[in-house]
């Protein structure tokens, strides 16, 4: 699978997968969810963290280099079970580092290089949707690179569990990846992406990502 992304104006691309795919052809409209699994549900936004608050085990902000992991199954209408990814919205605020990121992932696999968000001290206060698979303990974790902020997290909702990863129509999540950063040349041309142009990214890799995927989750 190939994807295309067309920019207005100069701009730098970095291209990260950050949970799922949607796996085989198309299905009838009412066959996704009666028996393929891969199932959005929403419930009720959430908040889980709230660090300025306590809300979610600690009243203290992220320290530079800091890791903390939450339980996200079993709570805010979320089953224990059955549920292969849920969806947040991660917010940063009060931020004190000059450039930072903040990145999301299931807990108990290695930490990504893909990053959830990008934020300064100058713009701290702003969000980012992302869809996070679910790790170890039915936990996700966060980690927050330089300086300190403090961090939200609402959940939204959440997928359920496709039994053999492949259904059709079904959503099946996956570990953040990054696949094109226009900065260091990885997967497209080391350059600024020109004004009125556009650039495809190759995004199936014979792995995680099928050839026949419809279509992919990706924060750009």
């Amino acid at each position: 699978m190939v994807v295309r992304f067309r920019a207005s104006s100069a701009v730098l691309v970095v291209v990260a997968l950050l949970a799922a795919l949607l796996a085989g052809v198309s299905a009838p409209a009412n066959a996704v969810g009666e028996d393929s699994g891969g199932v959005f549900v929403p419930v009720a936004p959430t908040r889980i963290v709230d660090t300025s608050s306590g809300v979610g085990g600690s009243s203290s902000p992220f320290g530079s280099a800091t890791t903390r992991s939450y339980t996200v199954l079993g709570i805010a209408g979320i089953p224990t079970s059955g549920v292969s990814a849920v969806v947040v919205d991660i917010a940063v605020f009060n931020a004190s580092s000059s450039t930072s990121s903040l990145i999301a992932w299931p807990t108990g696999a290695t930490m990504p290089t893909a990053k959830t968000m990008y934020f300064t001290e100058d713009n701290s206060s702003r969000s980012n949707t992302a869809i996070v698979k679910v790790g170890s303990g039915g936990q996700i974790s966060v980690h927050n690179s330089s300086g300190s902020t403090d961090v939200n997290v609402d959940i939204q909702g959440y997928f359920t569990t496709v039994s053999d990863g492949s259904s059709t129509g079904g959503f099946v999540p996956i570990t953040p990846t990054r696949v094109a950063n226009s900065l260091t040349g990885e997967g497209v041309p080391q350059a600024k992406l020109p004004g009125d142009s556009s650039i495809d990214i190759q995004v199936s890799n014979g792995g995680e990502i099928p050839a026949d995927a419809t279509a992919v989750f990706a924060n750009v």
